[in-house]
C-alpha cells in the first residue's frame, strides 16, 4: 500500500477523504494486479452487459 504524502488538512479540509480515496485506489490496483481477479471482473461485467433491462422492469 502506498504511503500518504501529506496528512495535513488542505484548503477545503478534505484530508480524511483524500486518504480514504488513496487507500481505496491502492487496494483496487493491488486486487486487479491478480489476473484471476481481473478475469472474474471481466466475466461479471460481460454478464451485466448481456442482461437486457426494461422488459420485466416496472418503474411504477
Amino acid at each position: 500500500m502506498s504511503e500518504v504524502k501529506d496528512e495535513t488538512l488542505d484548503a477545503n479540509g478534505r484530508a480524511k477523504e483524500r486518504v480514504m480515496v488513496e487507500r481505496l485506489l491502492a487496494n483496487a490496483n493491488a486486487f486487479y494486479k491478480n489476473q484471476e481477479n481481473l478475469r472474474a471482473f471481466e466475466a461479471w461485467k460481460k454478464n451485466k452487459e448481456d442482461i437486457t433491462y426494461g422488459t420485466n422492469h416496472s418503474n411504477a
